[in-house]
C-alpha cells in the first residue's frame, strides 16, 4: 500500500497534468480564434506565415533633411521652457526664501 507521501505526490502530479491540459486546451482555443480572425479579414494561411515576412526599409533623404528643422525648433522650445521654469524657481527662491543669519 502506498504511503501518504506517495499518495500526495501522485495527487499533485495528477493536478499538474490537469492544469497543463487546461492550458493546452486554452492555447488551442486561442489559436483557433486567431485563425478564424485571419479568415474573417481575408487572410489565408499562406499570407499569415511569419517565415515569409520581410521588411522593405526606405529612407527618404530630402524628407529627413526637412524634418531636421522641425526637430531643431522642438529642441529649442524644450530648452526655452526649461530655462523659463528655472528662472521662475530662482525668482521664487529669492522672493520667498528665508534670510540667512549672519554671525
Amino acid at each position: 500500500m502506498p504511503t501518504v507521501e506517495e499518495q500526495a505526490l501522485v495527487a499533485s502530479e495528477e493536478m499538474l497534468l490537469t492544469e497543463e491540459q487546461e492550458l493546452l486546451d486554452s492555447l488551442a482555443e486561442q489559436v483557433a480564434e486567431h485563425d478564424e480572425y485571419l479568415r474573417s479579414i481575408g487572410m489565408g494561411e499562406e499570407e499569415a506565415d511569419p517565415s515569409d515576412a520581410h521588411v522593405d526599409i526606405h529612407i527618404d533623404g530630402p524628407a529627413f533633411v526637412d524634418s531636421l528643422g522641425y526637430m531643431l525648433k522642438g529642441m529649442i522650445g524644450i530648452f526655452l521652457v526649461i530655462a523659463i521654469i528655472m528662472a521662475v524657481i530662482m525668482i521664487l527662491n529669492k522672493v520667498t526664501g528665508k534670510e540667512k543669519k549672519e554671525a
